[in-house]
């Protein structure tokens, strides 16, 4: 994990002025603690902010850059000569496979609803959506 990420959580913990910055920061919350459970290696040679300027300067000539910051791939990456992908985010009924596309989709929902399901069991997190009026049923037939 580049360092420069680990200081953009933070960064996210800390703020906190409406509602929608209230449930960004109870999220950077989770992962960090997850982080820090995990143990996962912190690159602190990667310090640079915004992140993505930092990971463009890390020094691993094998790495490849994955964002879908087009600015940060279109001015960052590619100014830097860095190999980079970038990605279009897509909602899954437009996202298309090469086999067994049904079922993976469903899986692809089916881990969705899950991740959605357990960040709505945290009391801090679920208390948020509710000032948000965000509310998350769940049933499968």
């Amino acid at each position: 994990m580049p360092y420069c990420l680990l200081l953009e959580l933070y960064a996210h913990e800390a703020q906190a002025k409406d509602a929608y910055e209230k449930l960004r920061s109870e999220l950077a919350s989770l992962l960090i603690s997850e982080v820090r459970k995990l143990r996962v290696p912190v690159d602190y040679r990667v310090s640079q902010r915004p992140c993505e300027v930092g990971m463009a300067l890390e020094s691993d000539p094998h790495a490849i850059l994955v964002t879908a910051d087009v600015r940060a791939y279109n001015k960052v990456f590619k100014d830097l000569g860095r190999r980079s992908v970038l990605l279009t985010p897509k909602p899954l009924n437009e996202v298309r496979f090469t086999q067994n596309e049904n079922s993976r989709r469903a899986s692809y929902a089916y881990y969705a609803i899950a991740q959605l399901k357990a960040l709505s069991g945290n009391r801090s997190v679920a208390e948020t959506l509710q000032q948000l009026r965000i509310s998350i049923g769940i049933r499968l037939t």
